[in-house]
């Protein structure tokens, strides 16, 4: 398979069961498919002077959220999203250099849009989290944030008595909350150890 155009409707969305070889090659051009046609798609959502990663869109319907919804809007910027974008984009660019299936058109259009986007969006993650030479009332006004913040996460989140790690989420009466997306594993790197590493300068 050489894929020179993305075609959605080429995706067959083939059975795995019995596992015979034709249809492991099928399985296997439909994940190739899969990977390349959502990550054109991400990257076209990119084009122009974005400074973040634009994921801002129900899949259910392709429609963009509401730019003044208070939690999904475009002006509402999760830096541990980001985070997670950036280190995939940078494995995808990684698989798209030796995949033997993917056309070299396609393969250096992909990557070459992947050097334009990582190298944009981490200035504008460094220029977002740059406390240092924020004003001195704003600059104020996060640390305040930061200290109430902490105050709550090390004083009601934290376990002491395992390895430090934090519950995920708190009901109303401070018990640990039993509700998706509170799910009960230990996520000591993104939602937490890359938040804590960017809060540290407010602490220089």
């Amino acid at each position: 398979m050489k894929p020179a155009d993305l075609r959605p409707e080429d995706f067959v969305g083939a059975k795995s069961h019995p596992l015979t070889w034709s249809r492991r090659e099928e399985i296997r051009k439909d994940v190739i498919l899969q990977v390349l046609s959502a990550l054109r798609f991400l990257l076209q959502r990119q084009e122009g002077d974005k400074p973040f990663l634009d994921t801002k869109f129900q899949v259910g319907s392709g429609k963009d959220f509401d730019r003044d919804d208070p939690l999904r809007g475009g002006h509402v910027i999760y830096t541990w999203i980001q985070g997670r974008g950036l280190e995939a984009l940078a494995d995808h660019a990684r698989w798209l250099e030796k995949e033997e299936a993917i056309g070299e058109e396609l393969r250096e259009s992909l990557i070459s849009a992947i050097r334009v986007v990582l190298p944009r969006v981490i200035g504008s993650m460094e220029a977002a989290l740059a406390l240092p030479t924020a004003p001195a009332d704003e600059k104020q006004e996060l640390v305040e944030i930061f200290l109430r913040s902490w105050e709550a996460f090390a004083g009601r989140f934290v376990r002491k008595e395992y390895h430090l790690l934090p519950v995920p989420c708190l009901d109303q009466w401070g018990n640990e909350s039993k509700a998706i997306p509170a799910v009960p594993d230990g996520d000591p790197g993104y939602h937490t150890g890359l938040s804590l590493l960017a809060c540290l300068p407010a602490l220089n």
